[in-house]
């Protein structure tokens, strides 16, 4: 069994902050994986899961920084684990912005989270990655500058690593993300997000000849565009008539598209259907429609395949969501990466299907977890 350890604060101020690095990295790892950290034991918030036949706990010390290795011993000691199966992710002011650094063993460098764990555990002997945040321009900032949030000019940066890698002869497969540069990487694997929007699309026809319909959208994001690309092209294709009532851009994010479907319905409640970017901004969207009691009249399609989605489909309050599959996802990344360290020709892209998910086939799926 392994122990792969994110270091970082637990409160949600602390969350987009350069010293919470690697409860970002947990956080990548378990949404690649469709894992979810939230069971609560031994100071931590971890879960474990099968990763490619072995099994692993990845885990988020909640003890704040300075005291991770309280959780960390606890858990080793509970679960029997070796030095050679722990694994720690940290943020580090040496290493310059999208670079990471991969040691055997080593001392603490100056991190408190990491003298912490060396004490508790006894040893300097466990494997470690230090994900780079470079320094503070004036000496003497350090507090502030590791627990301030991360301006959006440094996170480019972040792409910089990619290509180190990638020079360094390090394999580097892309993940459901767009890396713009497509030399930097051996291998992308994505949802068919194009596909995502078709299925909604062909659901639509089967339940209306016509309809008013509000789009919301994230104009920037090459998932998002494809799948609203995907909704409209073929409905057009089919003739199918529709009044596009408006395009609301809200990040994908609940927290944003709830106010904005407000906003259009003190306008106009001529509204039949919803077309979402995701499930999270289907949800705010019917959280909108909920308020007004018009949820059981506007059909609202999303795409993921959310708990949450499945949900509100099985209780007959959303119309379908295009189902992405995480474990898929994962397994095929995998495939991909053993035969480039075999030396082996591969496809450059893998394009994962996706599979529409209705009322009529929700008992298909489980409501508690991912596909």
């Amino acid at each position: 069994m392994y122990l792969i350890v994110g270091l970082g604060n637990p409160e949600e101020e602390y969350s987009k902050t350069r010293h919470n690095m690697g409860f970002n990295a947990i956080n990548k790892i378990a949404e690649q994986y469709g894992i979810k950290v939230t069971k609560n034991k031994f100071q931590g918030l971890y879960e474990s899961a099968l990763i490619e036949d072995e099994k692993v706990i990845l885990l988020k010390p909640q003890t704040y920084m300075n005291l991770s290795g309280n959780s960390v011993k606890e858990f080793v000691d509970f679960y029997k684990i070796s030095k050679e199966e722990i694994l720690v992710i940290y943020d580090d002011m040496d290493i310059e912005p999208g670079k990471i650094k991969i040691r055997k063993k080593g001392s603490a460098g100056g991190h408190n989270g990491m003298k912490s764990i060396v004490s508790m555990l006894g040893t300097e002997e466990f494997t470690r990655i230090r994900i780079g945040i470079g320094r503070p321009e004036h000496n003497g900032d350090d507090i502030n500058y590791v627990i301030g949030s991360i301006p959006e000019e440094e996170i480019p940066k972040l792409e910089e690593g990619v290509e180190k890698a990638k020079k360094a002869g390090i394999p580097v497969i892309a993940v459901d993300a767009l890396i713009y540069n497509r030399s930097f990487v051996d291998g992308t694997v994505v949802s068919n997000n194009y596909q995502a929007g078709e299925q909604c699309a062909k659901d639509l026809m089967k339940r209306r000849k016509k309809g008013k319909i509000l789009f919301l959208v994230q104009s920037e994001n090459k998932s998002a565009i494809d799948r609203i690309k995907g909704f409209k092209e073929t409905l057009e294709k089919a003739g199918w008539k529709y009044e596009n009532v408006g395009e609301l851009e809200c990040q994908g994010q609940l927290e944003l598209s709830q106010p904005l479907v407000e906003k259009v319905l003190n306008k106009t409640k001529d509204i039949d259907v919803v077309m979402a970017l995701n499930d999270p901004s289907a949800m705010g969207a019917m959280a909108a429609l909920d308020a007004e009691h018009m949820l059981s009249d506007v059909l609202v399609y999303g795409a993921d395949g959310s708990p949450e989605a499945k949900t509100m489909i099985y209780e007959n309050k959303m119309a379908a969501t295009s189902a992405q599959s995480p474990r898929t996802t994962g397994k095929k990344t995998v495939e991909m990466l053993y035969k480039i360290l075999d030396g082996k020709k591969t496809e450059k892209q893998c394009i994962v299907p996706v599979s529409l998910i209705t009322k009529d086939n929700i008992n298909d799926y489980s409501l508690s977890g991912w596909q």
